[in-house]
């Protein structure tokens, strides 16, 4: 199901004080493995970039979803005003079989 989320690039959406928060479920990317290596670095920094130049050279995707996010939450004396959802690109996970999600 995570896989079928990645490659259709499922979102899902909740309310924090009736505000709407949308968030990805995952992605499909190269092997982040390969990708942090010399070539991007291991923040992950360039992640755009290393899927461009995969996708160039017709190389397999891989489904990863997000495992942590951060919320952000402003709010004016008592009163929420927005809401953001990061997914920490450093959590991204390889969807398959016998992985910790």
């Amino acid at each position: 199901l995570f896989a079928t989320a990645a490659e259709d690039q499922w979102f899902y959406q909740m309310y924090v004080d009736d505000l709407p928060v949308w968030g990805m479920v995952g992605e499909m990317l190269p092997d982040l493995d390969a990708a942090k290596g010399e070539h991007f670095g291991n923040d992950l920094s360039h992640l755009e970039e290393a899927v461009a130049k995969h996708s160039e050279n017709g190389g397999e995707f891989k489904a990863y979803v997000y495992t942590k996010r951060t919320l952000h939450v402003s709010y004016n004396a008592d009163r929420i005003i927005k809401v953001d959802l990061t997914s920490e690109p450093s959590s991204l996970t390889e969807v398959k079989t016998g992985a910790t999600l």
